[in-house]
């Protein structure tokens, strides 16, 4: 009966992680966060974190291999990249 009790249990803890990740998955595609994403706005420094702050105001940390991102400080700019957790890796930006 306690191992009976113990696989139950352990499917439960299986079961639930299974929905967190779906929900996080949901999260991710509602949010635009699979495949390339382009947004517009202005290209702040901060120490050693670039953002992005966008025209609605919020903001967005950015990366990438392709750009010296500093560059473009203050500028206004449209980009097109893909996130990796909640960084936009830069690969194509426009002026």
């Amino acid at each position: 009966m306690i191992v009976f009790a113990m696989i139950l249990t352990g499917c439960q803890e299986v079961q639930d992680n299974v929905e967190s990740r779906n929900e996080d998955l949901q999260k991710i595609e509602s949010e635009g966060r699979v495949g390339d994403t382009t947004l517009t706005g202005t290209i702040v420094v901060a120490g050693d974190t670039t953002y992005l702050v966008k025209l609605d105001g919020g903001r967005t940390q950015l990366d990438s291999y392709a750009y010296d991102l500093k560059e473009y400080a203050n500028m206004q700019v449209v980009i097109t990249g893909q996130y990796s957790g909640d960084t936009l890796f830069v690969g194509k930006l426009e002026k």
